[in-house]
């Protein structure tokens, strides 16, 4: 179970990718992105409609689609939109709104209090620019 992990430390966990759409596709799927095909296929500085990142191949199972098709109901809370469009359709719930760990998580309490059996992806903006560092700890970091 999950509270076998309580306490636990990963000291060497790294990113499947230095960005967030194919970095959650790799989350949700163990696969790294050239395996699950998330990616940019031009100038991943270039966000407009035509441009927009390929989503990881349908082939490619996700958590999420296994955990559905063994009866889980599945959801993703988010304040990073681009969650939604990385790996969104593969959830049956999704909720994405740009705010503030506690209202994420106040949210997250709340889809999960509703369910027996769940899987929830819990995504939090706030490690994003723009950073919002509160007085104490730019003073104490010289930020």
């Amino acid at each position: 179970t999950l509270d076998s992990f309580d306490g636990r430390s990963f000291s060497n966990a790294t990113a499947a990718s230095p960005w967030t759409f194919p970095s959650i596709a790799s989350l949700v799927s163990g696969r790294y992105p050239h395996e699950h095909g998330g990616r940019f296929d031009s100038d991943p500085r270039d966000l407009s409609s035509e441009q927009f990142p390929t989503r990881p191949r349908s082939d490619v199972p996700t958590l999420p689609d296994l955990l559905e098709s063994a009866g889980y109901e599945t959801g993703m809370v988010s304040a990073i939109p681009m969650a939604d469009k990385s790996v969104g359709d593969r959830f049956q719930s999704v909720d994405i709104k740009y705010t503030d760990a506690t209202e994420r998580v106040d949210t997250a309490l709340e889809w999960m209090s509703n369910r027996d059996r769940w899987f929830l992806h819990l995504q939090l903006g706030d490690p994003h620019a723009p950073l919002d560092i509160p007085d104490r700890h730019r003073e104490r970091f010289g930020v």
